[in-house]
């Protein structure tokens, strides 16, 4: 039985962070001097809660993230779902359990990208059981969590059970909740909201890049923002 009250406890909390008007400026430049550290943009929700969507407009807008384009039945934009990352969770026994191994194997992906990229992102829901574990390899870290409608999410859980492999979402949603406390205060986040996206995706996606890009020499171009919003469908809601 879904955990309705905790996931809406959840909602409320994300959503405060989403009380700014943010209105987009024009010709933002994508061109960077080289930052003096990299940002990191990890995205969490619950299975079937809109977290490819909201991977997908980060890519859009030039975050970088990696499996753009493993699309299915379930995602046909593609779940953006992080294939490294991924790589590394199918290698355990439980995602639930952090071991050294794995631990070693997070520490040089995130590191080897923090080299790399000014702005990166990852998205791999199993990411919340051990994010306490994680959050030393960062050098600047800011989270987006992505909550959807308490009845379409079991819906569209419900429908493609068998295409995804994760805990239950009672299970994820505490797991959900543990991750909103363990960063409180210490880490920028910021909650969006699957059918806000849908309604109002430039409003959304503005507040989003805001966000991302807030205090680096690297924005968005219009375009890119452009991109992000065509991304989104209205149909999404379906699935």
């Amino acid at each position: 039985m879904m955990n309705t009250e905790a996931l809406l406890d959840l909602i409320e909390q994300l959503e405060q962070s989403m009380e700014i008007d943010i209105t987009l400026e024009h010709g933002w430049s994508a061109a960077h001097s080289g930052p003096a550290t990299s940002r990191a943009i990890v995205v969490l929700g619950a299975t079937r809660s809109g977290t490819s969507a909201v991977a997908g407009v980060l890519h859009h807008m030039g975050c970088r993230m990696r499996g753009q384009k493993i699309a299915g039945p379930a995602n046909p934009r593609g779940t953006f779902e992080d294939e490294e990352f991924l790589g590394i969770q199918l290698d355990r026994e439980d995602c639930r359990e952090a071991d050294q191994k794995s631990m070693l194997c997070y520490a040089q992906a995130i590191r080897n990208r923090n080299r790399r990229f000014a702005v990166w992102g990852v998205k791999e829901p199993r990411l919340a059981f051990i994010l306490e574990h994680l959050l030393p390899f960062f050098e600047d870290v800011r989270f987006v969590f992505v909550v959807r409608d308490v009845a379409a999410t079991k819906r569209s859980y419900d429908k493609w059970e068998k295409e995804v492999d994760a805990p239950p979402i009672d299970e994820q949603i505490r797991e959900l909740s543990r991750c909103v406390e363990l960063i409180d205060g210490q880490y920028d986040r910021i909650g969006v909201h699957y059918e806000k996206l849908l309604k109002d995706p430039r409003g959304v996606i503005g507040r989003l890049a805001q966000f991302v890009y807030d205090g680096l020499d690297i924005m968005p171009t219009e375009w890119s923002i452009l991109r992000a919003v065509r991304s989104i469908d209205p149909g999404m809601r379906h699935f």
